[in-house]
């Protein structure tokens, strides 16, 4: 597990700055380098909630502990420093700065009453009345968590007799 400290309080998150740096440096067609330091970290804050918000199988490693990862499953262990869960951690935080920046974009007057919207691989589907933090973010969140950390996530295992 990482922290990260924003106006003087810290944060645990799934991957620091220089875990997603490091990560993206080998990821062509990213915007992650022109994101500010202090952007980042809320973003990877931001997206460590999301993954935090998801429903996963398996148990905490320890009850105590201040994230869903660790965990253990059927005697398989994933650790908080998996490649997977930085991987994760990144590419949410990326995607929802994506979100963000096309949210900032919209010239339709009424974009929080839209249902559906998609670009290219990414689809935004929204409630009535929600705003594009709520459900944008959440939306964007599932499918990335879903190929990095699919074992994983609760329905998403199969169990053979």
């Amino acid at each position: 597990m990482a922290t990260i400290t924003i106006n003087d309080f810290d944060f645990i998150t799934y991957a620091t700055v220089e875990d997603a740096d490091k990560y993206f440096s080998a990821k062509f067609g990213n915007v992650w380098h022109e994101i500010q330091v202090e952007d980042k970290q809320k973003l990877l804050v931001t997206a460590t909630r999301e993954i935090e918000n998801l429903q996963f199988q398996g148990l905490e490693l320890d009850p105590e502990q201040p994230l869903k990862f660790p965990r253990v499953i059927c005697c398989s262990q994933i650790k908080a420093d998996d490649k997977n869960l930085i991987a994760c951690c990144a590419e949410i935080a990326c995607a929802i700065y994506n979100v963000g920046a096309l949210a900032n974009s919209i010239t339709t007057p009424n974009a929080e009453n839209i249902k559906s919207m998609s670009i290219g691989d990414t689809s935004i589907t929204f409630k009535d009345g929600a705003s594009i933090e709520a459900d944008a973010f959440s939306a964007t969140a599932k499918p990335i968590a879903k190929k990095f950390l699919g074992n994983w996530l609760r329905g998403n295992i199969r169990v053979l007799l």
